[in-house]
């Protein structure tokens, strides 16, 4: 083979990777993340980031997390299911404040979650 010849096949070569490798970049699938969420009463909570030694007074054990969904997908709406923590985790909330509950992620630790208004 000529020494022209493979110098061609380079260049035909080195072309159809940098063709496939932009077109790998432009139609690459986008993953993101939702943000950790719990249902609870037919509504939405979003977790704010706060954590507390203590839940606020009037706040009660209403119930466990029953069923972990995948936080790549919408969030389902169906009361104790969650995004973010896992099955077993107890909600707390009160009769009187709706805009928060609490997820007890270990004892003595809560995680605060605010109404998702919609």
């Amino acid at each position: 083979m000529s020494g022209r010849l493979r110098k061609l096949i380079l260049i035909g070569l080195a072309i159809l990777l940098g063709v496939a490798i932009v077109y790998a970049s432009i139609h690459q699938e986008e993953t993101f993340t939702y943000r950790p969420m719990i249902c609870y009463d037919d509504k939405l909570y979003g977790e704010d980031g706060i954590a507390c030694k203590e839940i606020p007074t009037g706040f009660f054990f209403e119930g466990e997390i029953e069923k972990k969904v995948s936080s790549l997908e919408p969030m389902v709406h169906e009361n104790f299911v969650s995004n973010g923590v896992d099955k077993g985790v107890r909600i707390f909330a009160s009769k009187t404040d709706k805009e928060k509950i609490y997820a007890e992620l270990d004892k003595a630790v809560y995680m605060e979650y605010e109404l998702i208004k919609e």
